[in-house]
């Protein structure tokens, strides 16, 4: 029992440190610059250590990432940010046979619901699969689509907020936004659901 104990937490304690890591090695920190490459190499040793770096049918490392997602203990640990995350924002610009452009946002139910879909677009930043990218934005529009059934075409456009350094800001300049991936969707020909 104390062996099993002992590895759960030590894959905790690694899963954290890689998540921490990566953070470190990636974005702006108080650190000295020099030391990213430290934080990379001790990230990718952690990895390793996980069995990231096994081909993707050892099945080493398919029994630690299932242990390590049914625990949770994947998912959870990457919190321990040393800073603010970037901004970013879905917009679905909407088109009408009548030549009229709507614009819309992502609709929640609540404010823990707002939470995750922020949660959910951070995660989408990072996904390098366009396949993967690309389905999860067709769902997204076709939930706005339900709502504008009309529409002949919507766009989704998701960006990240530049913010101004803080020279900038005295001067006046405002947030700006960059496009990172947008999505041109039809939905002339699909079926109309009934709403209740």
């Amino acid at each position: 029992m104390a062996v099993c104990f002992g590895l759960h937490f030590l894959l905790v304690i690694i899963a954290s440190l890689r998540a921490t890591l990566s953070i470190f090695a990636q974005t702006q920190t108080v650190f000295p610059d020099p030391l990213r490459g430290v934080w990379q190499t001790t990230g990718e040793a952690a990895a390793s250590v996980m069995g990231q770096k096994l081909d993707p049918s050892n099945p080493v490392r398919n029994s630690i990432a299932v242990y390590l997602q049914s625990a949770g203990s994947e998912a959870g640990y990457g919190f321990f940010a040393p800073n603010v995350p970037d901004s970013f924002t879905l917009l679905f610009e909407i088109h009408f046979a009548d030549g009229r452009v709507a614009y819309d946002l992502p609709h929640v139910m609540s404010a823990s619901d707002g939470l995750r879909f922020n949660g959910l677009l951070d995660q989408m930043s990072m996904i390098t699969y366009e396949p993967l990218r690309n389905t999860i934005f067709k769902i997204l529009t076709y939930s706005i689509w339900q709502s504008y059934p009309e529409a002949t075409r919507i766009r989704a456009i998701f960006t990240t907020a530049i913010l101004p350094s803080i020279a900038e800001f005295r001067a006046g300049r405002e947030i700006s936004h960059q496009v990172l991936f947008d999505y041109d969707l039809s939905f002339a020909d699909e079926p109309k659901e009934s709403q209740h």
